[in-house]
Protein backbone atom coordinates (compact mmCIF):
# COMPACT_ATOMS: atom_id res chain seq x y z
CA UNK A 1 0.00 0.00 0.00
CA UNK A 2 1.18 3.48 -0.80
CA UNK A 3 0.07 6.43 1.28
CA UNK A 4 0.22 9.97 0.00
CA UNK A 5 1.81 12.47 2.35
CA UNK A 6 -0.56 15.28 3.29
CA UNK A 7 -3.61 13.42 2.05
CA UNK A 8 -6.58 13.39 4.43
CA UNK A 9 -8.57 10.25 5.15
CA UNK A 10 -11.81 12.20 4.80
CA UNK A 11 -12.97 14.17 1.77
CA UNK A 12 -12.86 17.97 2.14
CA UNK A 13 -15.68 19.31 4.29
CA UNK A 14 -16.40 15.95 5.97
CA UNK A 15 -15.06 16.16 9.50
CA UNK A 16 -16.54 14.25 12.40
CA UNK A 17 -15.62 17.03 14.80
CA UNK A 18 -17.46 19.80 13.02
CA UNK A 19 -20.42 18.11 11.36
CA UNK A 20 -23.86 19.57 12.03
CA UNK A 21 -25.37 16.23 13.05
CA UNK A 22 -22.78 15.69 15.80
CA UNK A 23 -22.97 19.28 17.03
CA UNK A 24 -26.77 19.22 17.33
CA UNK A 25 -26.91 16.11 19.55
CA UNK A 26 -26.72 16.32 23.33
CA UNK A 27 -23.68 14.58 24.67
CA UNK A 28 -24.71 11.69 26.94
CA UNK A 29 -28.20 13.06 27.40
CA UNK A 30 -29.26 9.83 29.13
CA UNK A 31 -26.56 10.04 31.77
CA UNK A 32 -27.86 10.69 35.26
CA UNK A 33 -25.98 12.77 37.79
CA UNK A 34 -27.50 11.26 40.94
CA UNK A 35 -24.83 8.55 41.22
CA UNK A 36 -22.00 11.05 40.74
CA UNK A 37 -23.12 13.13 43.73
CA UNK A 38 -23.67 10.05 45.89
CA UNK A 39 -20.19 8.72 45.07
CA UNK A 40 -18.51 12.07 45.67
CA UNK A 41 -20.13 12.50 49.09
CA UNK A 42 -19.15 8.94 49.95
CA UNK A 43 -15.53 9.65 48.95
CA UNK A 44 -15.51 12.86 50.97
CA UNK A 45 -16.79 11.01 54.02
CA UNK A 46 -14.24 8.21 53.66
CA UNK A 47 -11.39 10.66 53.09
CA UNK A 48 -12.34 12.84 56.06
CA UNK A 49 -12.55 9.84 58.42
CA UNK A 50 -9.14 8.46 57.44
CA UNK A 51 -7.57 11.93 57.34
CA UNK A 52 -8.81 12.60 60.87
CA UNK A 53 -7.31 9.27 62.01
CA UNK A 54 -4.04 10.38 60.44
CA UNK A 55 -4.15 13.77 62.17
CA UNK A 56 -4.85 12.21 65.57
CA UNK A 57 -2.06 9.67 65.12
CA UNK A 58 0.39 12.33 63.94
CA UNK A 59 -0.41 14.67 66.83
CA UNK A 60 -0.02 11.84 69.30
CA UNK A 61 3.26 10.64 67.79
CA UNK A 62 4.83 14.08 67.63
CA UNK A 63 3.57 15.09 71.08
CA UNK A 64 4.87 11.94 72.81
CA UNK A 65 8.23 12.00 71.05
CA UNK A 66 8.71 15.67 71.78
CA UNK A 67 7.69 15.34 75.43
CA UNK A 68 10.30 12.59 75.85
CA UNK A 69 12.99 14.99 74.62
CA UNK A 70 13.63 13.52 71.20
CA UNK A 71 14.92 15.77 68.44
CA UNK A 72 13.45 15.29 64.97
CA UNK A 73 12.26 17.30 62.00
CA UNK A 74 8.77 17.61 63.47
CA UNK A 75 6.91 18.88 60.41
CA UNK A 76 8.34 16.15 58.19
CA UNK A 77 7.52 13.52 60.80
CA UNK A 78 3.99 14.91 61.18
CA UNK A 79 3.42 14.88 57.41
CA UNK A 80 4.84 11.36 57.06
CA UNK A 81 2.52 10.00 59.74
CA UNK A 82 -0.54 11.73 58.25
CA UNK A 83 0.26 10.52 54.72
CA UNK A 84 0.84 6.98 55.96
CA UNK A 85 -2.91 6.79 56.63
CA UNK A 86 -3.96 8.01 53.18
CA UNK A 87 -3.74 4.62 51.35
CA UNK A 88 -6.71 3.55 53.44
CA UNK A 89 -8.79 6.13 51.58
CA UNK A 90 -8.31 4.17 48.36
CA UNK A 91 -8.56 0.75 50.02
CA UNK A 92 -11.81 1.37 51.93
CA UNK A 93 -14.24 1.29 48.95
CA UNK A 94 -12.54 -1.84 47.65
CA UNK A 95 -12.85 -3.54 51.03
CA UNK A 96 -16.49 -2.47 51.40
CA UNK A 97 -17.33 -4.08 48.03
CA UNK A 98 -16.19 -7.51 49.26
Amino acid sequence: MVFAIGRSLHPPGHSLHFSDSVRDKDYDSYMGTEDIHADSSRWIGIASIWFSFGLIDAFETVFVMRSEGMHHAWMILFAAVVFSWLPWIVATPLILRL
